[in-house]
């Protein structure tokens, strides 16, 4: 999930802070997703997170499906 995040940031060419903007959480998240540094998210910042990204929880799974 997180290398999907990571991609569809700079696909999107979003910064961190345009991130932490649309999401709604606090910088150190969004630093510790882009920088491999966070293993796990919750429900709440998953949605938030496909939201500001314009896509569905299924892209953001699908990285894990094919796991």
């Amino acid at each position: 999930m997180f290398k999907k995040i990571i991609m569809l940031i700079k696909e999107n060419k979003l910064t961190n802070r345009q991130i932490v903007v649309k999401v709604g959480i606090v910088t150190l998240v969004i630093y510790k997703i882009v920088n491999g540094k966070k293993k796990d998210i919750n429900f709440s910042i998953a949605c938030k997170s496909a939201d500001a990204l314009g896509i569905s929880l299924d892209v953001l799974r699908e990285e894990k499906l094919d796991e």
